[in-house]
């Protein structure tokens, strides 16, 4: 099992205002599935920046939940984390992915515009992926229908909403579904994260 450094979304009590970082437990599960084991980082610099004097980040997933500051988001700090570990990890190379809003740190890195959207929160919708049909679920309110050159677009939705985005040199990849939510896991999302992460 390979280490991966996964990212955690910010919860916060409505009644006392205290923040939390979470993680769904499914992602452990899908990880396992993929051969890797999670290091998940808080949502504290300092923390996220000794991970890395530590020499703990090999591989990145960037994770769903909580909306870009940019596209109305409440958890700065995660913003903060993400966009560092980030950087980090694309000045050594390393394999990142983002799923979500992961994906959409990784558009706003490489600017590329997002836009609120409508009737993309549903269990299932059909996509293009790689020009055949593929069916996957669907939970974000943010997104793009356009990329840059750096971003080849390999999936998108029927209403032209970017549903996959890779770089084209750099091991970087994005998914705008959530593999870790399919029951069963679908064999293509495993494939995806084991030839990115092992390979």
């Amino acid at each position: 099992m390979l280490p991966i450094v996964v990212s955690m979304r910010v919860e916060t009590h409505e009644e006392t205002a205290a923040q939390r970082d979470v993680m769904d437990r499914s992602w452990a599960n899908f990880l396992s599935a993929c051969g890797l084991t999670a290091l998940y980082v808080p949502n504290n610099l300092r923390q996220a920046q000794q991970m890395v004097a530590s020499g703990l980040l090999k591989r990145l997933l960037l994770t769903d939940g909580n909306a870009l500051i940019k596209c109305e988001g409440d958890a700065p700090e995660r913003d903060q984390v993400e966009r560092f570990l980030l950087n980090t990890a694309l000045q050594a190379r390393l394999p990142v992915m983002g799923v979500g809003r992961g994906m959409q740190v990784l558009q706003d890195h490489w600017d590329v515009a997002l836009q609120k959207l409508e009737k993309h929160v549903m269990t299932r919708q059909i996509i293009q992926v790689d020009g055949q049909t593929e069916m996957v679920n669907s939970q974000h309110h943010w997104g793009a229908t356009d990329s840059v050159a750096e971003l080849p677009v390999w999936a998108k939705a029927t209403d032209g909403v970017v549903k996959g985005i890779r770089h084209d040199r750099l091991p970087v990849m994005g998914l705008m579904w959530h593999p870790q939510r399919q029951d069963p896991y679908h064999q293509r999302d495993i494939r995806l994260f084991r030839k990115l992460f092992h390979d």
